[in-house]
């Protein structure tokens, strides 16, 4: 609390602040940051792709419709990514994908791909799930390229 008589600003997180600063211990609105929880980030061009950030107003928390990722939500999803029901590429702030990979890629941002591999594609290692390769191709994860034969 500030003082005796002065209440932590309405924004304070449980209206919980410092004793003599009245600076608050986390914000009641994700939306907003500073000291004293008053400031807005809508109008901060770097942070354009947050939904809520941290108090000090340097990193976010959630990126709008999680179709990006980052400190700052600077990175778009991997295009690796399998589509929600509305069409769109989502992933989570660390970047891994809201619903997994799409066919042949793999990866904890499914930013590899797997194209070796007959009929069933690979795994999340990237390791073919029925063990063929297409022809001219070798290995677990069919990645190799044979030269047998070539003169």
């Amino acid at each position: 609390m500030p003082s005796c008589d002065q209440k932590c600003p309405e924004n304070c997180k449980n209206s919980n602040c410092s004793d003599f600063e009245g600076i608050c211990y986390g914000c009641q609105d994700e939306s907003k940051y500073g000291n004293y929880c008053n400031q807005t980030f809508e109008n901060i061009d770097e942070l354009k792709y947050c939904s809520k950030v941290k108090q000090d107003g340097k990193e976010c928390i959630e990126c709008k419709n999680n179709m990006y990722y980052g400190k700052i939500c600077q990175k778009n999803c991997s295009l690796g990514c399998e589509k929600n029901d509305k069409n769109e590429i989502t992933c989570f702030i660390d970047g891994r994908c809201e619903n997994g990979c799409l066919y042949n890629y793999f990866g904890s941002l499914c930013e590899e791909k797997c194209d070796g591999c007959q009929e069933k594609g690979c795994d999340d290692q990237g390791y073919c799930k029925d063990f063929k390769c297409q022809e001219g191709k070798y290995g677990l994860k069919c990645d190799g390229n044979c030269t047998c034969g070539v003169k």
